[in-house]
């Protein structure tokens, strides 16, 4: 451990590299976890947003084969 600590009052460089590496990786892990984190979420809320749907055309009382009608004019854009 003094080898360590020698070395680095020697050259103090050395600290500023460790540092400014550690902000780095820091920066990135954060950055990798904002995505993902947003990713999840967006995936969730359109779920929910889905579920609902279903939810209320049945509440309006659209039978199963006019549900599924909406649902595939929905994904495929017609």
């Amino acid at each position: 451990m003094n080898d360590v600590v020698n070395s680095l009052n020697q050259e103090p460089q050395f600290i500023f590299i460790i540092v400014v590496s550690i902000i780095l990786f820091g920066s990135l892990a954060l950055t990798i976890l904002g995505v993902v984190g947003m990713l999840v979420w967006r995936k969730h809320r359109a779920t929910r947003m889905a579920s609902e749907m279903k939810l209320e055309m049945i509440a309006a009382g659209m039978s199963a084969d006019e549900i599924e009608r909406v649902l595939a004019a929905k994904i495929t854009g017609k």
